[in-house]
């Protein structure tokens, strides 16, 4: 099992002079304890897609046993392009992660055992207009959009995604074809979408619902994750 975390980005949001994936939780970089608890569920590989702050970053992630990669278009593109940066890379089951999220020890465990060539985990109780959205209609996902609307949407798509080998590549494929065609705009669960939408892999939809998790975009994100999880 390999893990692929995107870390590129800015967080022009939250306004920090650091890499989001920086900001301390009761004295812990986000992304480094996402990369230990990678590693407690038995992940082999983690390969960790740099753009801001790059060399910060690195230099934080110097000693975590993880393979960086710098991805120099972090500005005009979106996280299509960093999954592309470092998909030569992967081969094998992967669980593609934000950079951002914190999340109890649990749900990951809960996501590495999940069966389903495509593992979706779904928030129900969290969902605003900003949101990631999933539209799950029969047990099947009809949408995977932030446009979906709220009174439509079945919950927030958590950005933690997991996907068996023969998932992971044609996920690659149809990623080198949007990029191909100019795409790089695009965040990566559209083409997330087009690959459910084959209708050639099992998907399966993790319930989070109530569960201790969240992604950090904004500074009220981060005192309610300084509340959650409080040491």
């Amino acid at each position: 099992m390999q893990a692929i975390i995107l870390a590129a980005g800015q967080g022009t949001r939250i306004q920090m002079k650091v890499p989001k994936s920086l900001i301390e939780i009761s004295g812990v970089p986000i992304i480094l304890r996402l990369i230990e608890q990678f590693k407690k569920a038995g992940i082999d590989e983690i390969i960790v897609i740099t753009g801001y702050e790059s060399e910060v970053l690195e230099e934080a992630l110097a000693l975590s046993g993880v393979k960086t990669i710098f991805n120099p278009f972090y500005t005009c593109s979106d996280n299509l392009v960093s999954f592309w940066i470092g998909q030569s890379l992967i081969s094998d089951d992967c669980i593609v992660s934000h950079s951002d999220i914190i999340i109890e020890d649990s749900l990951i465990e809960q996501l590495f055992a999940a069966d389903g060539d495509i593992v979706l985990p779904i928030d129900k109780s969290s969902l605003n207009e900003e949101s990631m959205k999933l539209k799950v209609v029969g047990g099947k996902v009809e949408a995977l959009s932030k446009t979906i609307p709220l009174e439509q949407a079945s919950g927030e798509s958590v950005p933690l995604m997991k996907f068996s080998r023969c998932a992971v590549h044609k996920l690659k494929e149809l990623t080198v074809d949007a990029i191909s065609k100019g795409k790089q705009h695009l965040l990566l669960d559209a083409i997330v979408f087009e690959l459910i939408k084959t209708r050639k892999f099992t998907v399966s939809i993790l319930n989070f619902t109530g569960k201790k998790w969240l992604e950090i975009d904004t500074p009220e994100d981060l005192k309610i994750a300084e509340e959650l999880f409080r040491a």
